[in-house]
């Protein structure tokens, strides 16, 4: 049960989630207390929208035991408190709108630094206003002299900075202790799989009963997403288009005359996205559902010894990386199929702009107007998929009359 903290109240949305509130009492109003919104949880077993909803609250209700003691005079609790702790800061910043416009799967990366940073700010209870260039400088070269490791350096140090300049925008510090702390670079990631090393690896994964995995590896190629948003697919997000321009669906459709693909919002950037499947893959699509069914669940990739559950994400990982390496392909992962992908769809001459209506990036200049105007173009995904298996059906006929 969730521990009671005084004036802590949680209120549950349609969607299942749940708002927490931090509501004082009518005396505590008429002293100038207001209410607050301090996050949200996805139920009561987040218990990391639960634990920083109550560090919020505990924070507060400090705030009136001050005013109640004498030791504070009575003032607006939307002012803030003259002292924070880096664990306050850090619960403030769970509480914000920011934080609740982060993607699921970006609050977890997110929090794995900011865990990481309390350790180093003194389990939390450094003073904010007390962290200078020279200790943000002494981060940096522990994080590199304990594991070397420049992406955990260089993310732990932009997290911090993040922080800090959201402090900044709040009038808790007048002072960024990062700026002018060089953050180290770290090389972009190029590996690249062929559309026939997939084939390979689909095939060892098929022959060890991992039907589901094989599957998981296809969509990874063909839909330019993300290993937690396919993992994430249900059968509402498979559907039919029907505006397909009549040259790409004839092109895409099956067996039926159907155009189908996945219609999906993405975890970490909330975009919406279209991602039309080549035809070959409907029906093993429809199998994949058609067995989850069976076990009244509606999830695509299921857990090929339990498919009941969807996929975990540990086991996906786990198997994937026998997969690979019976494939002769040590070092790779499930993300290079997006980057593999992408790059397939260009050299089949396909263009950027319509690469990325599948693949949810923004297009660079003009992200905005294209976010907010253009949201999950159905029509240009299709001809962008169209337009791929075009020059892919082109180039194997060549092949073959050779």
């Amino acid at each position: 049960m969730t521990r009671q903290i005084p004036f802590l109240h949680w209120q549950k949305r349609a969607d299942g989630t749940e708002v927490a509130h931090w509501k004082p009492s009518p005396s505590l109003r008429k002293a100038g207390f207001q209410n607050h919104m301090l996050g949200t949880r996805r139920n009561a077993r987040d218990a990391a929208g639960t634990r920083a909803a109550m560090t919020a609250a505990m924070a507060l209700n400090d705030k009136v035991a001050e005013w109640r003691t004498g030791k504070a005079a009575a003032r607006s609790m939307a002012r803030l408190p003259r002292k924070w702790r880096f664990a306050d800061l850090v619960a403030a910043y769970r509480a914000s709108t920011e934080w609740q416009g982060l993607g699921d799967k970006t609050q977890a990366e997110y929090n794995v630094r900011l865990r990481q940073l309390e350790y180093w700010a003194e389990e939390g209870n450094l003073p904010v206003r007390s962290i200078d260039k020279a200790m943000v400088a002494d981060l940096k070269k522990g994080l590199l002299a304990n594991d070397g490791s420049l992406f955990r350096c260089a993310s732990t140090l932009r997290i911090l900075r993040l922080l800090l300049n959201w402090a900044i925008g709040e009038g808790i510090i007048e002072d960024n202790a990062t700026k002018g702390v060089k953050i180290p670079a770290t090389p972009k990631r190029s590996v690249l799989l062929l559309e026939s090393e997939v084939a390979d690896a689909v095939a060892i994964a098929a022959g060890k009963g991992w039907h589901s995995l094989a599957l998981g590896l296809e969509l990874g190629l063909w839909s330019f997403q993300r290993e937690a948003d396919l993992l994430a697919l249900t059968r509402l997000n498979w559907r039919v288009y029907d505006n397909a321009a009549p040259t790409d669906a004839a092109v895409l459709a099956n067996a039926r005359g159907d155009v189908r693909g996945f219609r999906l919002q993405q975890m970490k950037t909330r975009a919406w996205v279209d991602c039309p499947m080549p035809p070959w893959l409907h029906e093993r699509i429809e199998a994949a559902f058609a067995r989850s069914s069976q076990h009244d669940a509606q999830h695509l990739l299921y857990d090929d010894e339990q498919p009941g559950r969807p996929y975990p994400e540990w086991l996906f990982q786990r198997r994937l990386r026998k997969v690979l390496d019976e494939a002769g392909l040590e070092g790779k992962r499930f993300r290079d199929l997006r980057r593999s992908g992408m790059s397939m769809f260009r050299d089949l001459g396909v263009e950027t702009a319509a690469i990325v209506t599948i693949s949810g990036h923004a297009v660079i200049g003009t992200a905005s107007v294209l976010d907010h105007y253009m949201p999950a173009n159905t029509r240009a995904a299709c001809a962008a998929m169209a337009t791929a298996l075009r020059a892919r059906a082109a180039r194997e006929a060549k092949r073959d009359a050779r």
